[in-house]
């Protein structure tokens, strides 16, 4: 038994095991109803200390949720609650922390021991070591409850063990061996920033339906993979699609910055994914163009030159897309980090309908909608081999809110799990979910929100700019070191420092930065 995010606990086992409740007597379930429009119920139910609560839950909840036009707002629930509520319960005071001020679902089924005991998660299903002593309450987590309708049935039962909630199985490396399905096609989900340890936490609580079903009990999640360092999108993505590390593909930043000119170049721009991409292998016009550049280097300053400016120019480290065409099959996506191409022109016009009306700066905000979008009605018509749906949304929400994964984000999660649901549907229907394989990647996690609220620091400024403070005996007492910083859009001087005087600070991605001195 483990606890997650000092709220949640879950039991899970990591082998096939008998039931644990074969080893004591299962005593006679407690059974009552838990309305919606109550705050609290009294169970009736005194917890001695140490013993284990074991809750079983059916029903469903309407509570008043307000009809959203571009967000799915769910309504009724059962008692593992939802993420999926509406902008105006944001900021709502929830008996447990939820909606953008903390992790639990809202509207779900939770507990506390006494009248004044700090409430926890039930949900679903629950069976954990009670908290302390007394009296059990249950209730809904909501901040008003005067309109709501419909309620809980609920079985509560006192062990001296708790019971796993699910059975992991865990394949062995010298297992027999798979057969890969003939004429099988891949379709990899891309989830920008995605923890996987909240994923875990998530499914546990009854959240997650459609990755639950497909990948985590219906899947094989490789446990010793890991990202790049460092971790950003940019670099992730070079090592994904190429399989090298950073020093071999040569994407290292998601800002650029050369020495020898002293210029700066966005790979995070409207052209970033194509330049980006070119520093890979290139293909058709660029390739042509590329190596009629080196001949006349090498013609007018010769091999060596030639050989560095090539170098400066592309690593010719194929990816993924490359190796796929090369072996006859067809790739295609929407929108990515890295491309070899241009956004496809259809696809702006799923984002422009996605997006809110005069709402450009939010655009960020529904990339995830128009990609799939975009894929259910023109990708998966066809036979590509590989087909990549990005949802980069979950990253976006936990860079600007600080909670992280721990806050609004989770609503942004359990969209993306809405929307791959809606992609493995569109696959069912055409007939193809056998000859199908799913994947479900992210490029990097995200840290921090978790026991409290993130801060930033403004390494560039408060650090390397910020004059220092020089005591009365000559010391440094304090401050920054003084230097004068540039960084992609800004040069913030420091009197006395030249044009060549300067540190360059590329602090795009929350807890990584690079200086270049």
């Amino acid at each position: 038994m483990r606890e997650i995010a000092g709220l949640f606990v879950i039991a899970i086992a990591l082998a096939a095991c008998p039931n644990l409740a074969a080893a004591q007597t299962a005593p006679t379930p407690h059974r009552l109803f838990v309305p919606a429009h109550e705050t609290w119920i009294d169970t009736g139910i005194d917890v001695p200390h140490g013993a284990v609560i074991d809750v079983q839950a059916t029903g469903a909840a309407t509570i008043r949720q307000p009809l959203e036009g571009r967000r799915f707002v769910q309504a009724t629930v059962g008692p593992e609650g939802t993420f999926h509520y509406a902008d105006d319960d944001f900021d709502q005071p929830f008996p447990m922390a939820a909606a953008g001020r903390g992790p639990a679902p809202c509207f779900s089924l939770i507990g506390r021991i006494g009248i004044d005991g700090e409430p926890f998660f039930v949900g679903q299903r629950m069976s954990r070591a009670s908290p302390g002593a007394g009296r059990l309450f249950l209730g809904l987590n909501d901040f008003d409850h005067s309109d709501n309708h419909g309620g809980f049935d609920v079985a509560v039962r006192l062990l001296v063990q708790p019971q796993p909630l699910r059975i992991r199985q865990r394949v062995p490396a010298n297992g027999p061996p798979g057969r890969p399905a003939e004429d099988a096609a891949v379709i990899i989900f891309y989830v920008d920033g995605l923890r996987p340890d909240v994923v875990e936490q998530m499914s546990a609580m009854g959240h997650l339906p459609n990755i639950s079903e497909l990948f985590i009990q219906g899947g094989t999640q490789v446990e010793h993979s890991f990202t790049v360092f460092p971790s950003d999108t940019i670099t992730s993505n070079g090592s994904m699609w190429t399989g090298c590390f950073s020093d071999r593909h040569g994407i290292k930043a998601q800002i650029g910055f050369n020495r020898s000119t002293r210029e700066s170049e966005n790979y995070l721009g409207t052209m970033g994914p194509v330049q980006t991409g070119m520093l890979l292998e290139r293909e058709g016009l660029d390739r042509l163009i590329l190596r009629a550049r080196e001949r006349s280097i090498s013609m007018l300053r010769g091999p060596q030159a030639a050989e560095d400016f090539r170098a400066s120019k592309t690593s010719d480290v194929p990816a993924m897309y490359h190796y796929v065409k090369r072996s006859g099959g067809s790739y295609n996506s929407g929108v990515l980090p890295i491309m070899n191409e241009m956004s496809p022109t259809l696809w702006t016009r799923y984002i422009a309908d996605e997006a809110p009306l005069f709402g450009t700066p939010e655009a960020d905000r529904f990339v995830d909608e128009a990609n799939t979008g975009y894929a259910v009605e023109h990708m998966l018509r066809g036979q590509d081999k590989v087909t990549i749906v990005w949802l980069p949304e979950t990253d976006t929400v936990s860079h600007h809110e600080f909670r992280g994964q721990f806050g609004q984000a989770r609503r942004t999660i359990a969209e993306a799990d809405r929307l791959i649901g809606e992609v493995v549907t569109h696959v069912r229907r055409q007939g193809r979910f056998d000859k199908t394989y799913f994947v479900m990647v992210s490029d990097h996690g995200h840290i921090g929100g978790q026991h409290r609220h993130l801060e930033r620091f403004d390494l560039a400024n408060e650090f390397f700019h910020r004059p220092r403070l020089i005591g009365e005996d000559g010391r440094w007492v304090g401050g920054g070191l003084g230097l004068s910083v540039r960084q992609h859009r800004y040069w913030n001087r420091t009197d006395g420092d030249g044009q060549e005087q300067f540190v360059f600070v590329e602090a795009v991605g929350d807890g990584v930065a690079r200086v270049f001195l």
